[in-house]
C-alpha cells in the first residue's frame, strides 16, 4: 500500500518515472517505516539524510555562500565530472525561487547563453513556483531552469554532493558506544576510498528525546606512515553548513596496503548503545579489531607512552596517563605545578590542553602532537593494564548512572532496525508490536502535510488515501501515456506522431531521451513500427523483473539491481544509523538519481501487492514505530 494525493495515481510523495521506477516509491516507504511515519520524515529536511540512507557513499556538505567562491564552483564542477548526484537547499528568504526547498543540480557551464558561470537546476514538484531569476526565456514546463552561479551562491545556502561510485562496496562493522575501538583492513586496488563513522541521525530520534550530537574521533591512517594521518572533515563541513549530520569521515585518493583506524564517541546523555564504522571502497575488506584501541591512536599520535614531556617558556611539563576520557579521548594528566590536575588529550584535529577532565571546552592549543615527546615509553605491564581497564569502568559507571529516559527508547529503535535488516520485513510487517493497528491516517490529524514548493497543505488526514502498488502503477501508466511520454526510438532522427494512440503530437530525437516538441509537419509511420532501444529497454526491464519478484515473494519492499540500491541493504543503512528520511529532500535525490535514458511506460505490470484494511498504512504514534504492508 502507498499513499496517494489524487484518484488519478499520482502518489503523494515519490512517485514512479515515465519508465515505471518504482524502486524511490518503495525505499520512501522502507524511510517511512524506520522512523514511524511519512511525516515524521520531516517535512523538507536536507538531502544528506537521503543521500546516507541510499547509497552510503561519502556525502559533501557545504554552504556555497560562505565557502570561497572558487572551491564551491569547482565542488559542482567535479560533482558533473565524476556523475555524482547533487542537490541544494534554498535559504528561507530566497528571493528568485522557493524559499526552503530542495532542487536537484543537473549540471554546469562555465557560460552558458554569455550569461557567465552558471548552475542547472531542477524543482522536482515540477513547473509550479517559477525561476525569477536574470537568465530570463525559458521553458519551465518540466521545473527545471538555468540560474547563474552568484545567484545560487545568494539563494541556497546548502549543496549536498554524494559522492558515489559504480561497483563500490560498503563493508562495516558494528560496535559499543562509549569506548574507543581500533580496526585495521587492506586494499588492493588504488582507488579512492573513504572510512566512515556512523550514529543515528537526528529525525530518527523518538519524541520527547533529544537529537545524537556526540562528542567523536575518527583517525585513519596507512599502516607503513601513520604519523600522515587523516581526521574528520565531516565535522567541520557540518559547522559551515549549519547542518546536523550523523557521520564522520576521512577520504583517501587511492593508494593498495593495510590501514589503521581508529574512532572513539560519548554520547551526552549516554542513550545510544552502538555505532558503526564502515569502508566504502571498489572491494569488500574485512575490518580487523585491535585489543588496544587506544594504543592505535598514541602510535598515530607519535605518543604511544604513558608519559609525555611538553616544553613550554624554558621549563618541561610531565603529563601521566591517566584512566579519564575527554571526549572519547585518552587523557595525560600532570601533577606538576602550576599545571597540576591539568589533562592533555585530543580533540578530533590535534592535541590540546585543558584545565581538567571536566573543563574540555577551556582548552589552549599546544601546537599538536609535535610539541610533545615521550618521556617514559611503559610503566609497568600491571600499571598500564589497571589504567587502560579502569577507563573502561569508569565509562560503563558513567553510563549506568546517566542513563536518561530515552536509552530504552533508542535500544527500542536500533532493535526495529535490526528486525528490518531484510526485504520481506520492509515490506510487511503489520504486526510488529510498536505499530498500533488502529491507527489510519499519515501523520496526527492536527499536523500539516503537503510542501509549500508543491502548493499543497492542509490536514494529513485528507491525504489519508491509499492505493495497492499494483493499482497505482496501473494509474501512473494510463497518465503517463496520455502526458505525451515517452517512445522508444529506434534511431536518432527518427520521426514518430505520438500519443497514447499515435495519433497526436509530432517529436523528434535530439538524443536518446530527450524530446523536441516543437517539430512541425506529419511523418509516415506508427509508434508500433519503431523498436525498442536496449538502453531504454535494459532500464524498463529491470523494473520488470523487481514486480515479478514482489509478486512471487508477497512482498513489496524489494528493489531492483543496478542504479538501485536494494531494499535489504536499505535496512542495513539504517541500522547504520542514517535511516531516516525527509520529503522534498528526499524527492530531489531521488530525482537526481533517476536514469535519464529513453523508455516508456509499459504494461505487463505484474505487481500483486496484498491487499489489506484501511488500518495497513503508515503513521506516528507517540512512540510508536509504524508499519504497513507495501
Amino acid at each position: 500500500m502507498v499513499p496517494e494525493a489524487s484518484d488519478d495515481g499520482t502518489a503523494f510523495f515519490d512517485h514512479p518515472g515515465r519508465c515505471g521506477n518504482i524502486w524511490p516509491v518503495l525505499m520512501e516507504k522502507g524511510f517511512a517505516k524506520v522512523v514511524g511515519s511519512y511525516f515524521a520524515m520531516g517535512n523538507g529536511g536536507i538531502a544528506y539524510t537521503s543521500a546516507k540512507a541510499i547509497a552510503q557513499a561519502p556525502v559533501q556538505v557545504f554552504n556555497p555562500d560562505k565557502m570561497d567562491a572558487e572551491e564551491a564552483w569547482e565542488n559542482l564542477a567535479a560533482a558533473e565530472r565524476n556523475g555524482w548526484p547533487n542537490t541544494a537547499g534554498s535559504k528561507s528568504d530566497a528571493s528568485i525561487v522557493p524559499g526552503g526547498h530542495a532542487f536537484c543540480i543537473l549540471g554546469v557551464s562555465e557560460n552558458y547563453e554569455e550569461h557567465g558561470r552558471s548552475v542547472h537546476v531542477y524543482n522536482p514538484w515540477g513547473a509550479s513556483n517559477q525561476y525569477k531569476g536574470s537568465i530570463t526565456g525559458q521553458s519551465h514546463d518540466t521545473g527545471g531552469y538555468w540560474m547563474t552561479f552568484e545567484e545560487l551562491r545568494a539563494n541556497f545556502d546548502m549543496v549536498t554532493i554524494a559522492h558515489m561510485s559504480d561497483g563500490y562496496l560498503v563493508s562495516a562493522v558494528r560496535l559499543p558506544a562509549g569506548k574507543p575501538a581500533a580496526f585495521e583492513f587492506t586494499v588492493t586496488s588504488d582507488q579512492r576510498f573513504s572510512v566512515q563513522l556512523e550514529w543515528p541521525g537526528s529525525s530518527f530520534a523518538p519524541p520527547g528525546c533529544e537529537a545524537p550530537d556526540p562528542a567523536r574521533i575518527l583517525v585513519a591512517a596507512k599502516k607503513d606512515d601513520l604519523r600522515q594521518f587523516k581526521v574528520d572533515v565531516a565535522k567541520k563541513e557540518a559547522g559551515e553548513a549549519g547542518a546536523d549530520l550523523s557521520n564522520a569521515r576521512v577520504g583517501f585518493e587511492g593508494g593498495a596496503g593495510t590501514y589503521l583506524v581508529y574512532v572513539s564517541t560519548e554520547f551526552d546523555p549516554p542513550d545510544i548503545d552502538s555505532v558503526v564504522v564502515n569502508v566504502y571502497a571498489a572491494e569488500q575488506v574485512t575490518l580487523a579489531p585491535s585489543d588496544q584501541p587506544d594504543s592505535a591512536l598514541r602510535m598515530m599520535l607519535g605518543l604511544d607512552c604513558d608519559e609525555v614531556a611538553w616544553a613550554t617558556q624554558g621549563s618541561t611539563v610531565k603529563f601521566k596517563k591517566s584512566a579519564a576520557r575527554v571526549r572519547g579521548s585518552p587523557t595525560w594528566t600532570a601533577d606538576e605545578a602550576p599545571y597540576t590536575g591539568y589533562v592533555l588529550w585530543f580533540n578530533g584535529e590535534q592535541m590540546v590542553l585543558s584545565p581538567s577532565p571536566t573543563e574540555p571546552d577551556s582548552f589552549l592549543e599546544i601546537g599538536g602532537a609535535e610539541a610533545l615527546s615521550c618521556a617514559r615509553r611503559r610503566l609497568s605491564r600491571r600499571a598500564n593494564a589497571s589504567a587502560e581497564g579502569s577507563g573502561d569502568d569508569v565509562q560503563e559507571k558513567r553510563r549506568l548512572a546517566s542513563e536518561s529516559e530515552c536509552a530504552p527508547k533508542w535500544r527500542s529503535r536500533m532493535e526495529r532496525l535490526d528486525k528490518l535488516d531484510n526485504a520481506a520485513d520492509l515490506g510487511s510487517g503489520s504486526d510488529d508490536p510498536l505499530f498500533p493497528p488502529e491507527s489510519a491516517s499519515l501523520a496526527p490529524p492536527h499536523k500539516s502535510c503537503g510542501d509549500t514548493a508543491h502548493g499543497i497543505q492542509g490536514s494529513c488526514k485528507k491525504y489519508n488515501h491509499w492505493a495497492g502498488l499494483e493499482e497505482t502503477m496501473e494509474k501512473a501508466q494510463r497518465r503517463h501515456e496520455t502526458m505525451r511520454k515517452c517512445v522508444d526510438f529506434a534511431t536518432e532522427g527518427e520521426w514518430c506522431k505520438y500519443t497514447n494512440k499515435c495519433s497526436e503530437a509530432v517529436y523528434t530525437v535530439k538524443s536518446i531521451g530527450q524530446l523536441d516538441a516543437q517539430a512541425s509537419g506529419s511523418i509516415e509511420g506508427t509508434c508500433e513500427s519503431l523498436h525498442v532501444l536496449p538502453q531504454a529497454g535494459d532500464v524498463c526491464s529491470r523494473q520488470d523483473d523487481l514486480v515479478q519478484k514482489v509478486a512471487s515473494e508477497s512482498s513489496s519492499a524489494a528493489a531492483p539491481a543496478g542504479p538501485a540500491p536494494s531494499a535489504a541493504r536499505l535496512g542495513s543503512l539504517g541500522a547504520l544509523g542514517a535511516a531516516a528520511g525527509c520529503l522534498t529532500a528526499t524527492v530531489a535525490l531521488l530525482a537526481a538519481l533517476m536514469p535519464r535514458g529513453g523508455g516508456s511506460a509499459r504494461g505487463g505490470w505484474r505487481a500483486s501487492a496484498r491487499r489489506s484494511d484501511e488500518n495497513d498504512v503508515l503513521l506516528p504514534n507517540s512512540d510508536s514505530d509504524t508499519v504497513g504492508d507495501a
